[in-house]
């Protein structure tokens, strides 16, 4: 019972939660970069799982990456970051469906997770591992976030 206490009290330390928002939020800034400044290179990706209908590519090719880039930046700087690890665990739940729905269809497609190069990041089993570690440090912040080290908040600790 003690150590279950013990590890509660250190997910709750708001230094923990600060280092779960950068790390999450870096992720996702870094991700989005190459899709931003290469969408026609990652509307192909999109297309390449096969999931959605041919009009509807584009528009996600376009909004997810800027979407990417805002919950990351709000991570970082703790802007409505409870809401922010919400919609980051949603769409890592939405990308861990893709990818497993991609390899259990037996497609051979990249990842598309951090390069848009043709070639790069291969999909694979481990890429869903990887993609469900962001998850945990994402479920931290939305559980215990106190809104400490928040450019909203300006709140320390004392």
């Amino acid at each position: 019972m003690v150590k279950t206490n013990l590890f509660v009290s250190l997910l709750e330390r708001p230094e923990v939660t600060l280092g779960c928002r950068l790390l999450v939020g870096m992720v996702f800034i870094l991700a989005a970069w190459p899709k931003i400044s290469h969408p026609e290179a990652f509307a192909r990706l999109v297309y390449n799982y096969r999931l959605l209908p041919d009009g509807a590519v584009n528009l996600v090719a376009i909004i997810l990456p800027w979407l990417e880039l805002v919950m990351g930046l709000a991570f970082v700087f703790g802007i409505w970051s409870r809401a922010a690890s919400l919609v980051i665990i949603l769409m890592m739940i939405v990308f861990i469906g893709a990818m497993g729905s991609a390899l259990i269809r037996g497609l051979n497609v990249q990842c598309g997770c951090f390069s848009v190069q043709k070639g790069e990041g291969q999909l694979t089993w481990l890429s869903l591992l990887r993609d469900g570690g962001v998850i945990l440090p994402a479920l931290q912040v939305a559980w215990f976030d106190k809104g400490i080290y928040s450019l909203i908040t300006g709140k320390q600790m004392n």
